[in-house]
């Protein structure tokens, strides 16, 4: 299992142990370390993913749409100093 920096994407490999109880009513399912995993990201459970399987990677990918996105690249402002010039350094 792998999971982004800030949980709106993850990866669940089917060769790795599952450790993964899916409820008889509903379809969802439970996994204690992804849950904690969530948790130490600051996600609120319950979270629902959408997950679809990429023979790619043979693996099941999901994102959770609750998440806000990140942004895009064109979307980021400049750091506050981009454009200056940089500082001589000047030995003491």
């Amino acid at each position: 299992m792998k999971i982004s920096p800030d949980g709106r994407y993850l990866v669940l490999y089917p060769t790795e142990p599952a450790n993964v109880c899916f409820s008889a009513k509903n379809g969802y399912m439970t996994h204690k370390a992804l849950a904690k995993s969530l948790k130490e990201r600051g996600i609120q459970l319950p979270a629902l993913y959408t997950v679809t399987w990429c023979q790619e990677r043979e693996a099941w990918v999901g994102s959770c749409p609750e998440l806000p996105s990140p942004p895009r690249l064109s979307e980021l402002t400049k750091s506050a100093g981009a454009g200056k010039k940089p500082q001589e350094r000047r030995n003491a």
